[in-house]
């Protein structure tokens, strides 16, 4: 047995990762933006579209709150922060000839905190209501 709930959620959160992970990949290549204001582009992007989708499509409990808007706000500042300084320790590690593996590795540690901030305060019924 599945749990439909779920399986929209990740659908949504995979959905936005490649989309942020595109965003930032052509901002580099194409735009020859620098990598923090790539990877905080893509990141927006993306969260954005999860942010939407989630409320609408998944939870079914998009609303016009403003404190749960705020909270999220919160969240995606602190965990934008948190994907630029991993992107710069993992390019350190991996050199910058390997910047899109840090920019992927830092992507999927950001993606498992975003789940989790948007499964059990953002979309939480019991929580801003």
């Amino acid at each position: 047995m599945y749990n439909s709930e779920l399986i929209k959620f990740l659908f949504v959160i995979v959905f936005g990762f490649f989309l942020d992970v595109a965003i930032c990949i052509i901002a580099i290549s194409f735009f020859e933006l620098t990598i923090s204001i790539a990877v905080t582009l893509g990141f927006l992007v993306g969260a954005s579209s999860n942010y939407f989708f989630n409320g609408r499509y998944v939870f079914n409990n998009f609303n016009k709150n403003i404190y749960k808007f705020m909270l999220y706000l919160f969240f995606m500042i602190s965990i934008i922060i948190i994907r630029v300084f991993l992107i710069n320790i993992f390019t350190l590690i991996f050199t910058n000839k390997l910047i899109y593996l840090s920019v992927l590795a830092a992507s999927l540690i950001t993606l498992i905190v975003n789940y989790l901030v948007s499964k059990h305060l953002i979309f939480n019924q019991n929580t801003g209501q």
